[in-house]
C-alpha cells in the first residue's frame, strides 16, 4: 500500500515548515510488516538546525540510521 502525505507545521518563531513525502506498506495477513517513509531528509536536517538555533531540544543523534535495519518487521 502507498500514500502521499503532506506536512505542514509551524516552527516556535512563527515561520512555516512544510514537506512531502510517500509511505509504502507492506501487509501481511492485514498486519504492517514493514513501512518505509520516504521525506526530502534536506528539509527535515534544516528544521532540526533551525530548531537547534532556536533553543528546542534537538533528538537527530537518536534516529536511526538509514541502513534499512529500523524497518519494522515481525515474525509473529
Amino acid at each position: 500500500m502507498a500514500t502521499q502525505f503532506d506536512v505542514y507545521a509551524t516552527f516556535p518563531d512563527g515561520a512555516p515548515y512544510r514537506n512531502s513525502g510517500m509511505q509504502l506498506l507492506e501487509l501481511r495477513w492485514g498486519r504492517v510488516h514493514r513501512d518505509r517513509l520516504f521525506e526530502d531528509t534536506q528539509l527535515i536536517a534544516a528544521a532540526l538546525d533551525r530548531l537547534s538555533q532556536l533553543g528546542v531540544a534537538n533528538h537527530a543523534q537518536t534516529a536511526p540510521e538509514p541502513d534499512g535495519s529500523d524497518s519494522i518487521s515481525s515474525g509473529r
